[in-house]
This record gives structure tokens, sequence and C-alpha cells, in this order.
């Protein structure tokens, strides 16, 4: 499918024990998504509209998407992306490095506070 020559679902996880505040790294996460997919979201939309249309089937949206879930130690796991091909592992390590630095930031406070 040329479509996924230019773009991908490509999904990842960042897991983190309880200690983080699992809504603010959510609204950090999706903030730091819409800077890093704006110069291409539009473009995803379309792409993911014409496959839609030319096969008659229901892609999963085009629009960012986080998943929290817990595995089975208690950690929190943050499933996230849709993206172009080219940028995948990218994003993925920018949004890793950020979502890694708030951790840190986290309990850096967490530890000044006690």
């Amino acid at each position: 499918m040329n479509f996924m020559k230019r773009y991908v679902y490509h999904t990842f996880t960042l897991t983190t024990d309880n200690s983080l505040n699992v809504f603010e790294a959510r609204d950090f996460i999706f903030t730091k998504m819409n800077e890093y997919t704006k110069d291409f979201i539009e473009v995803g939309k379309r792409y993911n509209n014409v496959i839609e249309k030319s096969l008659g089937v229901d892609l999963p949206g085009e629009e960012l998407y986080i998943r929290i879930t817990t595995n089975k130690f208690g950690n929190f796991n943050f499933t996230i992306i849709f993206c172009p091909t080219e940028q995948a592992v990218s994003l993925e390590q920018r949004i890793s490095l950020d979502f890694m630095n708030l951790h840190f930031e986290q309990l850096q406070a967490i530890k000044a506070n006690n």
C-alpha cells in the first residue's frame, strides 16, 4: 500500500512507576505530540481519508492518541502515534526524551518537598 510508504501507525510504549502524575504526564505528552506533528497532521488526515474511501474500510484515526494502562507490576504504560514513516523513530525518541525529562523533574520535586 503506497500509504504505508508515507505514513504509518507507529506505536510505542513508555512505562513508569506510580510516582508520576499520569494525567499531568498525559497532557504534557499531548502538548509535545501536537508540537512535533503540527507540520504533517493535515496531510495525514487527507491520506487517511483517501485510503478509507478507496478501500472502503474504516482505518484507525490519524488523531493523536495516548492509551494509559497498567502492567502486572502496577506501573503505568503510555502507548502512543500516527506519523510520517520517515519520522516515526525520530518522533518516538523525541517524545521519550521529553517524557523522561518530565519524570525526572517530578521526582526531583518530590525529593525537594520531603
